[in-house]
């Protein structure tokens, strides 16, 4: 039995993003269940070998930062296979893009309802310029 993730989607990527799974060692013709942590959000039906094969799903726009869980669960044998999948939304590179435009559409925890509780966890004083973005702990 086996759930992997096909070619061409990683296992870490930014929320809303669309992929796909496949999943083999159930029984054939069995209805499984595809979640996302505890959301169910893929109904699949194996073939005649028990297997299936790149079905599209969406990972969940409001999916935070972190390893999340997709599992699989087959309605008739119970048998289930489970593979982490990290949710990212980090900045690639300085300013976001190449042209520094410094907005992030996958950013789905710090927005402008909760900005004002950020505080400063520590600073530097330096003699010259310094060219940077800004830095974020959360939790």
């Amino acid at each position: 039995m086996g759930c992997h993730f096909c070619s061409g989607f990683a296992a870490t990527n930014h929320p809303a993003a669309t992929g796909k799974v496949s999943g083999s060692g159930f029984a054939a013709g069995e209805a499984v269940d595809v979640y996302w942590d505890k959301k169910d959000i893929l109904l699949v039906v194996t073939n005649s070998t028990g297997s299936f094969a790149g079905r599209k799903f969406q990972v969940p726009a409001g999916a935070a930062p972190g390893r999340h869980w997709v599992t699989a669960i087959g309605r008739q044998s119970g048998d289930s296979v489970q593979t982490a999948f990290t949710v990212s939304t980090t900045w690639a590179e300085f300013g976001f893009t190449p042209d520094g435009g410094r907005n992030n559409p996958w950013e789905n925890v710090i927005s402008t309802a909760n900005a004002n509780t950020l505080r400063e966890v520590w600073s530097v004083q330096t003699n010259e310029l310094v060219f940077s973005s800004a830095s974020l702990r959360l939790g």
